[in-house]
């Protein structure tokens, strides 16, 4: 038996324009509808991209990379600023601005060492009577973003389920050592992330501790080791993290029918201390 079904339709459209051999702007139409049917479980349990919406955004992005080697760099930095906005003379059923920036940093402190450094604040701003749809919020945490969470577990949570829900503001900051390990192929890399997706950008703290199981806007933090693997398309990356003060919360336990039929079991959850992840190319 399905438990839904839906209709998605997609389409973008984006340009390049290059200033410098540096900086680049791009510019992109982006328009999702997607409609949900035949429900016959919680509405909070359809996956995030199946969620009802119908979204028309216009954007802008400015992108000055002065990067040594965008694949595995050393020396040099890169910026970006990426600029949204959803209307209803846009085909979109909400209106709202999304602003998102990253700011990353490369320096030699010797012949082999290392440090790199990456920033990301990001902000939402509702100014329409319709509330901004699920999939439209901040969703991050995983091996690009905060290596202290599972892939795109940061942030709030729905209080029933334990669900991420994502937030409408984030600010991230990732600070790598590089350093040669065994040879000229393998690599290693010491790591400290910290940062968190908050409800809104009113929320953003740098608090470290969490103030009981329904709060999730304070800065989260982890530190780890990883290696790195050469290859001709940039590293194969593994990396280990540690989770300094990583949230607590309520959710469910037993099957998808328990949690449905509101059956199952609800107690204190925490993402897990020790998160793991694999992936191609350097974190930033």
């Amino acid at each position: 038996m399905r438990t839904f079904s839906s209709r998605r339709r997609e389409g973008s459209l984006q340009l390049s324009q290059r200033f410098t051999r540096a900086i680049t702007a791009q510019y992109r139409y982006t328009y999702r509808h997607v409609k949900i049917y035949d429900v016959k479980i919680d509405p909070g349990l359809i996956p995030l991209y199946s969620q009802p919406a119908r979204v028309g955004l216009i954007a802008g992005a400015i992108i000055n990379d002065r990067r040594d080697d965008p694949l595995n760099a050393t020396r040099g930095y890169y910026y970006s600023a990426d600029f949204s906005g959803a209307t209803r003379a846009f085909g979109s059923e909400s209106s709202f601005t999304r602003l998102l920036g990253r700011n990353s940093s490369y320096h030699r402190l010797t012949r082999d060492l290392v440090v790199s450094r990456n920033t990301m604040f990001g902000w939402i701003h509702n100014f329409g009577s319709r509330d901004i749809p699920l999939p439209e919020h901040f969703f991050a945490g995983g091996s690009v973003s905060h290596r202290g969470f599972p892939e795109n577990q940061a942030g709030p949570r729905d209080l029933v389920t334990g669900f991420p829900i994502g937030g409408r503001a984030l600010l991230f900051n990732q600070t790598e050592l590089r350093f040669p390990f065994i040879g000229t192929k393998l690599a290693g890399v010491v790591f400290h992330d910290a940062g968190n997706v908050y409800t809104n950008v009113s929320a953003i703290s740098f608090r470290f501790h969490q103030r009981g199981e329904t709060d999730f806007d304070y800065m989260v933090h982890a530190a780890g080791i990883g290696v790195r693997y050469r290859t001709p398309v940039g590293p194969v990356r593994l990396d280990f993290a540690f989770g300094l003060n990583s949230p607590r919360f309520f959710g469910y336990t037993g099957s998808i029918d328990d949690l449905i039929n509101r059956r199952g079991q609800r107690l204190m959850q925490r993402i897990g201390l020790f998160q793991f992840h694999f992936s191609l190319g350097q974190a930033f």
